[in-house]
């Protein structure tokens, strides 16, 4: 989105597999944008809104398996498309998913941009 160059390879399918997750749990796309420059913008330097600033009733692990999916370094996301489908999978059975929450001082410095809903 920056038009610099860089490894584009699998993490950018688990980064489009965790919009359209967010987008299911949220009913918003995790990119938004009044025009093309504010979402490329906001794929460049900006996060998604936290899930449940959207909508409180979605759970917490899903919450975060969204946005370790969508983290904007890379090498922050899932593996793979497998190790995603394992936490959700551990969600669904119950058990404690493997993703955790970014550091209190990464959230707070994150900042949604280019969204006119914030």
């Amino acid at each position: 989105a920056s038009a610099r160059r860089g490894v584009v390879d699998h993490r950018t399918d688990i980064y489009a597999l965790g919009a359209t997750f967010y987008e299911l749990l949220t009913l918003q796309p995790a990119v938004i944008g009044l025009d093309r420059q504010q979402m490329l913008e906001h794929l460049s330097f900006g996060e998604p809104r936290p899930p449940r600033r959207i909508d409180p009733r979605i759970p917490v692990d899903l919450e975060t398996i969204a946005l370790k999916s969508l983290a904007h370094a890379p090498e922050d996301r899932y593996v793979t498309a497998a190790s995603l489908a394992s936490d959700l999978a551990r969600y669904l059975a119950g058990e404690p998913i493997q993703a955790r929450r970014p550091a209190g001082a990464t959230i707070l410095s994150q900042r949604p941009l280019g969204n006119p809903l914030v």
